[in-house]
């Protein structure tokens, strides 16, 4: 993998919130079965395990579950945002390391009294644009399945910029490795790298 994406060590001295996403060229993160797996690939999904297995909490929303499954951390905690709180928690392998909160307030409580300091959104658009708004994601990982001959970082920022409402005043772009059909890029917020 490119150096950008040779280590993805957690910051130890802080609290750090990563993201990561999965889009393809119009910006949806599901493919024609309705959820991520169409759009996958073994890269992307090396990634995120590497992201996901030093990580100490995941936030994510009840539709990623319903559609996606259980992915809890290996050693941390799963808190899911669910409106309906309608969740298949009868297959869910870990009931004593899963929060479950129906609106945001809830969210972010639930989030402060936790004591993690490695924490991973891993969620549809949706909820990712919101957590980015409030200013809680420090750093983030896309991966974007576009065609090798529109692959540039013009087209990369307008599918983050329009999907995600990022922009460069907020977001630095730190890195981006182009694969055959796939692109990772890899943005880091701007007051985290100016020490602000």
């Amino acid at each position: 993998m490119h150096p950008v994406y040779s280590s993805v060590e957690w910051p130890q001295s802080q609290t750090w919130w990563r993201a990561n996403i999965l889009l393809d060229e119009n910006g949806l993160a599901v493919g024609s079965d309705g959820t991520s797996r169409s759009l996958t690939s073994g890269r992307d999904r090396h990634l995120l395990r590497q992201i996901r297995a030093e990580a100490e909490l995941v936030v994510t929303g009840g539709e990623t579950v319903r559609k996606e499954g259980w992915h809890f951390p290996p050693h941390g905690e799963l808190i899911v945002l669910s409106s309906s709180g309608l969740l298949p928690v009868e297959s869910c392998p870990h009931l004593d390391r899963l929060t479950v909160v129906t609106d945001p307030d809830s969210l972010s409580q639930a989030i402060s009294e936790s004591v993690a300091t490695r924490i991973l959104c891993e969620s549809g658009p949706r909820l990712l644009r919101d957590l980015l708004s409030h200013r809680r994601i420090d750093e983030l990982f896309v991966s974007l399945l576009i065609p090798s001959e529109t692959a540039n970082i013009d087209t990369i920022m307008s599918i983050v910029r329009s999907t995600l409402d990022v922009g460069t005043e907020d977001f630095e772009l730190m890195g981006v490795v182009f694969d055959p059909e796939i692109a990772f890029a890899r943005f880091q917020r701007r007051r985290v790298i100016n020490g602000s």
